[in-house]
């Protein structure tokens, strides 16, 4: 091949793959005129050209896949399976491990992973019709931009055995089961990968034990919980979680950190956690479209903190062993609201927001309101209560109430007489008795 001053690519892109290089007649390779080039793939390649013997040196490939999966008939496999068993014959292992490299297209296969062989697309049109397994034997494997569809009742992913699997970027699409299922002693990471369960009785998660981590990306699941069994461990941290929510059984765990949970199916909480299971939640948002049911529900250990519920018809299920504080709901009362003992509101909408004291209260139980309203907010009483500020006292009974006019504005209640007599302890912005 002779020396040239430009040398092209084929067969990738510059994240992928590099299949041939092709050479032109001319000078010295640019950019330095002595004979030396850089094709940067996705780990980069150093080919030094050679102007005295027409040679190329192609060196710095150690991370360079010598398996290359397309369907365009030019790549050596056209099946991910293949590539996979020929890179266990190769002697795949945890000194040198093999890269699968994937060429933009659909494939209609199943696929099992192996210990020490990853598959990494070339760019984020590789699509794979089937179900991936992946029964580990103490090593690793890594999934990279990959979307997987399960077509039936086996889920997407299957992680069994102890096995640590990375994915990162793609998806996973469930069929009519689940789109992820671990056990075991399995370690899954996904870092901004995407779940979906869109069929009726599909599901996002099925754990019989294991650890998942999940870092961003978005969920969309159908009617069905994702079902945490056997002390399974699953954290979610700067995920948006739509659909049908969790379900904790037998020692398991659920931390939610930074997170918006949405449960838009009808009477399916967020979260239901049994006597042995524990939900730790810290700086996320829930919401339920369950009206008069409960957010959280059960009868297992809930710990939170600035916790914001969206919603004006969620509250805490009592039974559960609660540790927390700052749970904000944020409610746009059209009506009367009824207030719930020890939670702070976050009144918005259009118009005035109308609450109503608790009809029941023991001595020392509070309840904040926080305007974010045009109208302000008015604090209404059942029979027999008061509200007091000072040496002001409002009409007893339910004609009596506590206001503010202004948009934001805040008041701290605390009952200092079993059901009947309340004090404004704090407030801010204007507040008047009636």
């Amino acid at each position: 091949m002779s020396q040239s001053g430009i040398y092209s690519t084929t067969g990738g892109s510059t994240t992928g793959a590099i299949l041939s290089i092709t050479g032109n007649t001319g000078g010295a390779v640019n950019p330095d005129g002595g004979g030396n080039i850089s094709l940067l793939g996705q780990y980069g390649v150093q080919v030094n050209g050679n102007p005295i013997g027409d040679l190329l040196d192609i060196s710095n490939t150690r991370n360079v896949s010598n398996y290359v999966v397309g369907i365009d008939g030019l790549s050596e496999f056209s099946v991910i399976q293949s590539a996979i068993i020929q890179a266990q014959i190769d002697g795949a292992d945890q000194n040198q491990p093999a890269t699968i490299w994937i060429q933009p297209g659909t494939y209609v296969e199943d696929i099992t992973l192996v210990d020490w062989i990853y598959l990494a697309a070339a760019c984020d049109n590789v699509f794979i019709l089937g179900n991936c397994t992946y029964v580990g034997s103490g090593g690793k494997s890594s999934l990279y931009n990959l979307n997987l569809t399960s077509p039936d009742a086996s889920p997407a992913l299957a992680l069994s055995g102890t096995a640590t699997l990375n994915c990162k970027l793609g998806s996973f699409t469930a069929g009519t089961g689940a789109a992820i299922s671990v056990s075991n002693t399995t370690l899954l990471t996904l870092t901004n990968v995407n779940l979906t369960s869109q069929v009726s009785g599909s599901y996002i998660f099925e754990m019989t034990g294991g650890v998942v981590q999940m870092f961003g990306g978005y969920v969309n699941s159908n009617d069905t919980p994702s079902a945490l069994s056997n002390s399974s461990v699953l954290y979610i941290t700067g995920v948006i979680y739509f659909g049908s929510g969790f379900a904790l059984t037998t020692a398991s765990t659920l931390t939610v950190l930074s997170s918006y949970l949405f449960s838009n199916v009808a009477l399916i909480p967020v979260i239901t956690i049994d006597g042995t299971s524990t939900c730790i939640a810290n700086n996320s948002s829930f919401f339920c479209s369950d009206t008069g049911g409960f957010f959280i529900e059960g009868t297992g250990y809930f710990s939170y903190d600035n916790i914001t519920v969206l919603s004006e018809s969620t509250l805490l299920d009592p039974d559960l062993n609660l540790n927390g504080q700052t749970i904000l709901p944020v409610i746009t009362p059209t009506q009367s609201y009824q207030l719930d003992l020890g939670v702070s509101y976050i009144v918005a909408g259009a118009v005035q927001g109308l609450l109503t004291l608790p009809v029941l209260a023991n001595i020392g139980a509070f309840i904040t309101v926080i305007g974010f309203s045009p109208g302000g907010f008015r604090i209404l009483q059942n029979v027999g209560q008061t509200i007091h500020l000072g040496a002001d006292s409002s009409t007893t009974g339910i004609l009596g109430y506590a206001f503010t006019p202004d948009t934001y504005s805040a008041m701290k209640l605390v009952c200092v007489d079993t059901n009947t007599h309340w004090v404004i302890t704090e407030y801010t912005g204007a507040v008047g008795l009636v």
